[in-house]
């Protein structure tokens, strides 16, 4: 994928989340921080660090998430962004965008004064250059000045479907009999479209609109259906049994996920912006979840602003992230949201039910639950979402459900009240909602919604819920807090009301008297008139903790008339932790310098991972406990420009308590350099990395590292931890005259006193390495990042090699594992890689690349490491993943390709037959199908590949035949696997046959892929063709020692190319017929 930049990172992950990411030089000389964490594995360039989290959004640098979400080179054209503009004037940031370099605006989010647009591929490097100059020119704390009238770049995420006798728990049927069912009301759903024929909507459906790539308001996936019956389906097609609590509101569906249930948020902004505009719509539910946000990000923000234009209520979703803290996705964290938690058929708060508080400001959300267990609503025709219970209906799990319970109640509440605006039907909800004394108010707000006591509620509170925020340590003597509670009368008649609390602290104790006073407690309110009430706490009382509870309102029988939710965080004792940075030269430490910090006992309650030094310091309140303080300071050159570094420093203490304040000095001159001694002269460092990985003791993970360019690596000893895990690895990519060396250094425990090291037979393994090509003049790119054991995904660099060469490779012989990868540079395409693999210290392997015939091939895995990705069978399930090229003479490595991301250069076609019929088609040969119990199989691969630098193998078609039969666990299929053993030199030309002594011999080794059942080999035919397939001779095959073929055959002068076609068998049946157009050059 192309970051924003115009950094290109190659992904190759397996299924557990391992593997590699490889960037491409790009000509500078950046450096690139890496996080890996719960989050996702972020690759953060130096030269527009500056900007990330405050400039640019932080997302756009989480490759894992631009890869789950699609954003790769083969996918789109560049990175969705959204622009948000300075203010609220239209077309401020379209101005400026329309002047930037790579960055083209596609259309307006007036809502948030934002456009939308796409950093294109083809100019990212110059939109990079941009930012760059911003981010050398920005000061810590100064506004960016990068594109004109943009005050933040935000990645254009794609959001999800929130999922994981509902409609009675909600107390509806109490609201139908006093005759409110939503008639006269509108609820707009924005989700994944509706099935339009489906009986419960008939004559339901005001107004539509499609938001997505395809063609209709159709519901391909069946959570937008499921989620409009639950809010407002008639029953229609279960008699009634089944319908949603509003069955007589109309419907207004706006679908802004696709048929994966996804969307945009650029998408779902512009459809909220619609829906908010249809006449007559009073209540929008978005059963939708992004990522965790404290309620600033687009999203929430455009959210808050329709809620206000236009006086309609959104009904959100919680998300599905619980039992967590703090786990609220956006839009669920917006002020003018209801969110909602789900609840099961016994009002318990669902274990999945995402909790607040509000990231940044301890805000009280979700405000309210609703059933979202098991819920049974309207299935869409030929989806299979949830569980089907009929051709009409299914059940499932999620948020996603509890929403639209909410929605459908807002509409009999505007039924019955059509002059309340959102704050008073969120309020007469929440208000009236059952809480669970034992569950907090930032799991469940004011708790299960119960619409019986909603449509006769007389009292509601301003706010709905009452957040007092977070309480700065120390609390001795602070000033109290006073916030204003309005309650207003709704009703006809005249009431007294009584205000008080019932407050409790974390672990269930209550708060003492007088920690929570009121003024005035008592207030007669007329019919329609309102009280302000004075709720003031005292922070000296009490103990440090979460408190949270119910502001109550009763009448003089003690009845509760209004139950407001309140809480918040009385900060624990809480110290100043000063961090001061200096570089090598003695000046403090500033750009291309930063600090983490994180809780040795529990990450997830504390972590900071790149906190910038601003004038050599560091500052952070943390509570008392033992922290690791691990930071990498840059010594830059002085008048080299931003981002010149001399060398890095990695030091610290890993394990640190803090019981006071806390003044930590790290002064980089007191490091040693990390030394590599070679047996070669003159060896220079071409790319080396350093990192570390902290695991607390009871919760949280993470490996940060930076991968630069030749400067020199210093590090400071550090003691072994106590608390958790740290481990510490340094890389290098070293070069010489004829040799290179690929080295990992992994150091568990702590970072050592002595970080010298040395190549030799004791400490490397040695591979002869040929770079084979078709062409002249061909630079490959070539990565070999080395994964070191506590590694999720190794990041390397790709650097140059001459092809049509060979050289010694080293490789580190210990607990690494390397993953190699070679793509050409001009053009570039044709990416291959290997599995990942270890090596054994004196090992003397050999090793080529790009070497023809260039076949189809299987991933097999290797001794290091299994498949990711084999052709098997699981019942009746096949699972096919054939990669489109392989290479042969590989020597000890195996190498896959597979077609290229820009797809005009390389096609591929696949079909599957099934006793002899057509049975299915695809354009890779990688997915998953059903098949009968018992039946013949062919599968047919077609492969071509079209560009001036790859002449040779620039076609093959390959047929594989075998019995198939129903199997208890995942079999590898009997694919047989033609490897060719080919006399040719670096230029893929065979030897000149006046050269030759004898004829000219051909291995075939036919086998059958790893672990699949295996018979012998009853016979090899083979063909050859000098003009390119359009004609076939037939050639002698014989056995020879080992259980290979040998074909016999003649190189004709003239030069030319050979083509090769190939058929075998063995005795079980099995066969495979391969042609490989221009298999190998003839010299003229």
């Amino acid at each position: 994928m192309t970051l924003v930049n115009g950094d290109v990172v190659h992904w190759h992950a397996d299924a557990k989340g391992k593997g590699t990411a490889t960037v491409e030089d790009k000509g500078a000389k950046s450096v690139f921080q890496t996080i890996e964490s719960d989050e996702g594995f972020y690759v953060i360039p130096s030269d527009v660090e500056a900007l990330v989290g405050r400039y640019l959004d932080r997302e756009l640098f989480n490759v894992s998430s631009l890869v789950e979400q699609g954003y790769t080179d083969d996918a789109v054209n560049g990175i969705p962004v959204i622009l948000q503009g300075k203010g609220a004037a239209a077309g401020t940031s379209r101005r400026g965008a329309s002047k930037a370099p790579g960055l083209k605006v596609a259309k307006r989010l007036p809502s948030i004064a934002s456009d939308v647009g796409t950093v294109e591929r083809a100019g990212a490097v110059a939109f990079g250059d941009l930012l760059a100059r911003a981010a050398a020119r920005t000061k810590p704390g100064a506004p960016v000045q990068a594109v004109a009238g943009v005050d933040k770049i935000w990645l254009d995420q794609k959001v999800h479907v929130s999922l994981e006798d509902s409609v009675p728990q909600t107390g509806a049927p109490q609201a139908w009999e006093a005759g409110y069912d939503g008639t006269g009301t509108t609820i707009a759903v924005l989700d994944t479209g509706i099935d339009q024929g489906h009986p419960d909507f008939a004559g339901r459906i005001a107004a539509s609109q499609n938001f997505t790539s395809e063609t209709s308001v159709q519901d391909g996936h069946g959570h937008g259906t499921h989620v409009a019956s639950t809010a407002a389906g008639s029953g229609a097609a279960s008699q009634g049994l089944r319908k949603g609590v509003a069955p007589g509101a109309e419907l207004v569906i706006g679908k802004v996920m696709d048929s994966k249930g996804s969307g945009s948020n650029s998408d779902i902004i512009a459809g909220m912006e619609w829906a908010a505009a249809q006449d007559g719509v009073d209540v929008i539910n978005m059963s939708i979840g992004g990522t965790r946000s404290d309620g600033t990000d687009p999203m929430s923000q455009a959210l808050n602003t329709l809620t206000s234009e236009h006086g309609v209520l959104f009904v959100v979703s919680a998300g599905n992230d619980g039992p967590g803290d703090s786990t609220l996705t956006y839009p669920a964290t917006a002020d003018a949201a209801l969110t909602v938690g789900a609840v099961d058929k016994e009002g318990n708060l669902a274990s999945f039910s995402s909790r607040g508080p509000r990231l940044g400001d301890q805000g009280i959300k979700p405000e309210i639950t609703a059933p979202g267990v098991g819920i049974r609503a309207a299935r869409a025709r030929g989806t299979s979402m949830g569980l089907p219970v009929d051709d009409f209906y299914t059940s499932t799990s999620g948020t996603s459900m509890a929403s639209p319970h909410v929605a459908g109640a807002v509409a009999l509440l505007k039924q019955q009240h059509p002059g309340w605006g959102p704050a008073t039907l969120k309020a007469a909800l929440v208000n009236s909602a059952a809480p669970r004394d034992s569950v907090s108010v930032f799991a469940q707000g004011g708790g299960e919604l119960d619409l019986a006591r909603a449509i006769g509620t007389s009292v509601v509170s301003t706010p709905s819920t009452l957040s007092m925020g977070r309480l700065e340590f120390p609390h001795d003597g602070a000033e109290p807090v006073t916030k204003t509670l309005t309650y207003t009368n709704l009703g006809d008649q005249a009431t007294t009301i009584d205000v008080h609390a019932d407050l409790k602290d974390d672990k269930g104790t209550p708060a003492p008297a007088g920690m929570l006073t009121f003024a005035p407690t008592t207030a007669t309110l007329a019919a329609g008139s309102s009280v302000e009430v004075a709720v003031t706490l005292n922070p000296s009382l009490g103990v440090n903790a979460q408190y949270s509870g119910s502001i109550m309102a009763t009448d003089a029988a003690d009845n509760l008339l209004a139950g407001t939710p309140i809480g918040f965080l009385k900060e624990p004792e809480l110290y100043d932790l000063t961090i001061e940075g200096v570089q090598r030269n003695g000046i403090p430490a500033g750009d291309g310098s930063s600090v983490a910090v994180l809780d040795a006992t529990n990450m997830s309650t504390f972590r900071r991972s790149s906190v910038p030094f601003v004038d050599g310091v560091a500052t952070l309140r943390v509570p008392p406990g033992h922290y690791s303080v691990m930071s990498m300071i840059g010594t830059m050159e002085q008048g080299g420009g931003a981002y010149a570094y001399e060398s890095q420093t990695m030091m610290g203490d890993p394990q640190v308590e803090i019981t006071q304040d806390t003044h930590l000095v790290l002064d980089s001159r007191e490091a040693v350099e990390i030394t590599v001694d070679t047996p070669y002269s003159g060896a220079t460092v071409v790319h080396h990395a350093i990192q570390y990985q902290r695991r607390s003791q009871k919760a949280g993970n993470l490996t940060q590292g930076w991968v630069g360019g030749d400067w020199p690596y210093y590090v400071s000893a550090t003691d072994p931890v106590t608390m958790g895990v740290f481990n510490f690895g340094s890389k290098f990519e070293l070069s010489a005259s004829g040799a290179w060396m690929d080295l990992a250094y992994p150091e568990p425990g702590a970072i050592p006193a002595d970080p010298s090291y040395v190549v030799s037979d004791q400490t490397t393994a040695t591979v002869e390495t040929s770079y084979y090509s078709d062409t002249p003049d061909q630079t490959y790119m070539r990565a070999a990042p080395g994964r070191l054991p506590w590694e999720g995904m190794a990041f390397g660099q790709f650097s140059n090699v001459d092809a049509r060469t060979t050289r010694v490779e080293h490789y580190s012989a210990n607990d690494t594992r390397f993953a190699q990868a070679l793509v050409a540079k001009r053009p570039s395409g044709g990416l291959m890689w290997d599995r990942e693999t270890g090596y054994k210290a004196g090992e003397r392997l050999t090793q080529s690349w790009l070497g023809t015939p260039r076949t189809p091939n299987l991933d097999e895995g290797n001794e290091y490491t299994p498949a990711s990705r084999p052709t098997t069978r699981l019942g009746n399930t096949l699972n096919v993943a054939i990669f489109e090229f392989g290479d042969s003479n590989s020597g000890d490595g195996v190498h896959y390709g597979s077609l290229g991301p820009f797809s005009s250069s390389d096609k591929a076609a696949f079909r599957l037959y099934q006793d002899g019929e057509l049975y299915a088609t695809g354009k890779r040969a990688f997915g998953t199908v059903p098949v009968d119990p018992r039946s013949r199989l062919r599968f047919e691969l077609d492969v071509a590949r079209d560009t001036d630098w790859w002449t040779t193998s620039t076609k093959t078609r390959t047929s594989w035949e075998f019995d198939s039969a129903t199997t208890a666990t995942a079999q590898p299929l009997p694919l047989l696997q033609v490897d060719y053993d080919v006399n040719v030199d670096l230029t893929n030309t065979a030897v000149h046959p006046k050269a030759g002594k004898g004829p000219f011999t051909i291995g075939l080794d036919v086998r059958h892929p790893a672990g699949a059942v295996a018979s012998q080999i009853a016979d090899v035919m083979a063909w050859v063709s000098y003009d390119d397939g359009q004609t076939w001779e037939q050639r002698p095959v014989k056995s020879v020692p080992g259980g290979t073929f040998q074909l016999t055959t003649d190189n004709r002068d003239g030069g030319g190319a050979v083509s090769l076609k190939v058929k075998a068998t063995d005795a079980d049946g099995n066969a495979v017929e391969q042609e490989v157009i221009r298999a190998y050059k003839l010299r003229p």
